[in-house]
Order: C-alpha cells, then structure tokens, then sequence
C-alpha cells in the first residue's frame, strides 16, 4: 500500500509540475531579456557549446533552494526549474531556463543528474539538448554519461529556433564531478 501512495504522489508532483511548465514555457520561448552573464556558453560552428568555465578556477555558488526559480526536494531526489547555479545549462537566447533534477540510485551508491536546456519548443514543452550523468558517490568518478542534441528545428519547420538545431553540451568530467559534489551535498543536507 506504501508504494501505491508514493506512486499517486509522485504522479500527482508530475503532473503538477507539468501544469507550470505549460503555463510558464509560451513566455519563456519568447524571452527577450539581455543574454545571460559574460561566462554564458556559446554556439560554436559545429553545433556543440563549449562551456567556458574552467574546473577548479570557477568556484560554485553553495549549492541551494534560491539557485532555482522552482525546486522540490524528495527523500534521495531532486527536480528543479531555471536552475541558475550552472552557467553551462544556460543560452543567449534563454538565459538560465532548464528544467532536470537529480537522484540517489536505490543501491545508495550513486547519484544521476540530468537536465534539458531550453533552446525551442517543439510540442509546447520545453526543448533542447540534454545533459545526462551518472556519479560514484564515493569516489566522485563519473560512471556514465550522455550528452544528447537539441531538435533540428529546422527541418521541423520552427525556423525561429534554428540556431540551436543540433546544439550539443559536452562537458568535461571534471566539471560533471564538481556539479554532482554540488548537488550531492544539497540531497544529502535535506534529507
């Protein structure tokens, strides 16, 4: 019975955060604030987008609750909205509008990370390349990792998001570590 109840909580948290993506995502994809700061990563010719930090010389922000515009926090699992405290999961278009979150595998020996950057919308929600990683929590080694593309907006016809058609975020280990430390730590200070 235990599981039934979490199961209809955690459908019941989907769907809620489903409703606000849908409500929030129509202003977003038309944002026309100023670009995000100077740090911000961009398009490169191949499609890919270097980050522009440097591990171990950009320190990160303590990792909390105020680094998101949304952010729920389940025992072991994480879910976040416009999660700001990772210059890599930002555009020049978009700013800072991503949507991921994080949890402790059941075996309690790692953690997954994944997160989608916004750059377009395809179906009305919120589109673009992912970022998926799998850490040991003992060691901080990265386990797995998949760096997945935006749409081809253009051949879907949605020329105003064509810029970032195929945009890939690679990201060196290094950096993975430093942001799964980084979240690691704000899982296991609220359990």
């Amino acid at each position: 019975m235990k599981n039934r109840k979490e199961l209809k909580a955690a459908a019941a948290l989907l769907l809620l955060a489903g409703f606000c993506l849908l409500l929030w995502l129509p202003a977003a994809c038309t944002k026309t604030d100023p670009p995000p700061p100077a740090s911000q990563p961009t398009s490169s010719s191949s499609g890919t987008v270097p980050p522009e930090t440097t591990p171990g010389t950009d320190p990160l922000p303590p990792f909390d609750a105020s680094l998101a515009e949304y952010m729920s926090l389940e025992t072991g699992s994480l879910y976040f909205a416009n999660l700001r405290a990772f210059p890599e999961f930002a555009t020049q278009a978009y700013g800072y509008i991503n949507e991921g979150g994080a949890n402790l595998t059941s075996d309690g020996t790692s953690l997954e990370f994944h997160v989608t950057v916004a750059t377009g919308s395809v179906t009305g929600a919120l589109d673009g390349p992912r970022v998926f990683f799998r850490m040991d929590l003992e060691s901080g080694d990265i386990l797995e990792r998949v760096f997945s593309p935006a749409p081809d907006y253009e051949e879907l016809g949605l020329s105003e998001f064509a810029p970032y058609s195929g945009m890939i975020l690679e990201i060196n280990d290094e950096r993975l570590t430093q942001i799964g430390l980084a979240v690691k730590g704000f899982i296991l200070a609220n359990p």
